[in-house]
């Protein structure tokens, strides 16, 4: 009789475990979407500076910094030693956003166009207005 209860007991343990799916969950698979990122590219007026032309100005902002880049072209007949191009960005109220500069090489033959990259951890889509000062 003592066996009976026991293979009784354990068939209900087999057949409870087999009911509740042995206390296993299955965690349901969710598909993450990627957040999306916030990206504009804003594009300045052409301006020479100096016997440098400097064209495409644009600012790229995605995932809290702006990408300022730009082609500078020298138009003298001469090669220019260079160190670093200065850049100010204003809003549409003239009010100054940043200033920054960019390398842009030691020098730059002449007719040759080069350009330049700044990364600036700013939301700079509101910028209207650039200077430059080439700094030599």
């Amino acid at each position: 009789m003592n066996q009976k209860r026991y293979q009784i007991l354990i068939i209900s343990l087999v057949m409870l475990l087999c009911v509740s799916g042995c206390s296993c969950t299955r965690k349901k698979k969710t598909k993450q979407t990627p957040k999306p990122t916030q990206s504009m590219t804003k594009v300045l007026d052409d301006q020479k500076v100096e016997t440098l032309n400097i064209t495409g100005f644009n600012i790229t902002y995605k995932d809290g910094i702006s990408t300022v880049v730009a082609n500078v072209k020298n138009e003298s007949n001469q090669d220019l030693d260079l160190d670093t191009i200065g850049i100010a960005l204003y809003d549409k109220d003239h009010k100054l956003l940043v200033e920054t500069s960019a390398n842009i090489g030691d020098s730059i033959k002449a007719g040759e166009t080069t350009s330049f990259t700044s990364y600036i951890t700013m939301d700079l889509r509101n910028a209207t207005k650039i200077e430059y000062k080439v700094n030599k």
